[in-house]
């Protein structure tokens, strides 16, 4: 796994005066670049256990959803997959993407039933950015990711699961007043996709299973 240095993700997104603190909130910049190295520990360990669920192959089509800054798009490059990218906010993550010598093809966040084709992807990653979303959209999202998945592709959630001790690591971290944009929890999530006809195939919990969960990690499947 690509780890990119805190340095280089502080450095591009300075260079984006037009971005808000609850931008940078969003794409998680401040859990990226703290300076506890616990937090960049479950932030990479996240990664690590999306990018194993993903298993991507040479030539897979991948469609990072919510790509953020763009931190998976480098390791997923170097493992020969096909990359597509959306963010509502993707400036950082093209930029990083340029930084890298990337290729990438990036689509508009609010037509992607137009810009990408049924049945197009292996791979579709949405990792902390459902959770910003509430019904009805979240549904309509869940099917078009069913619509845009070639049969057996896979769908990779991550979700913080906003559990006891959640909440406290994020007190400890310093984030206490950032949890109002989580809009839905995981239950709403794992429902979304049911109803999408999705079937989880595989579930890890980030650090560890039960009361010391902090990310709902899954691989689903249209059944």
């Amino acid at each position: 796994m690509i780890r990119i240095a805190p340095d280089e993700i502080r450095e591009l997104v300075e260079s984006q005066s037009a971005l808000s603190e609850h931008d940078l909130d969003e794409m998680a910049v401040p859990t990226y670049t703290h300076t506890n190295p616990l937090a960049r520990w479950i932030f990479w360990k996240r990664h690590a256990t999306i990018l194993r669920l993903a298993s991507v192959g040479q030539g897979d089509r991948v469609l990072d959803f919510g790509t953020g800054t763009g931190a998976l798009l480098p390791t997923l490059s170097s493992l020969g997959a096909v990359l597509h990218a959306t963010d509502i906010r993707d400036a950082v993550a093209r930029l990083l993407v340029a930084h890298f010598g990337l290729h990438v093809t990036f689509h508009p966040a609010l037509s992607l039933d137009e810009s990408i084709e049924d049945d197009s992807m292996d791979v579709i990653i949405a990792a902390d950015v459902l959770e910003h979303i509430e019904e009805p959209e979240l549904s309509e999202y869940m099917q078009l990711f069913a619509r845009k998945l070639a049969p057996q592709g896979k769908l990779i959630l991550s979700v913080p699961t906003e559990n006891v001790l959640y909440k406290f690591g994020r007190a400890v971290a310093g984030f206490s007043e950032k949890g109002h944009y989580h809009r839905t929890g995981i239950k709403e999530l794992r429902l979304a996709a049911r109803r999408a006809d999705f079937s989880e195939t595989q579930i890890r919990q980030i650090p560890m299973p039960g009361p010391g969960c902090l990310f709902h990690v899954s691989s689903s499947q249209v059944r």
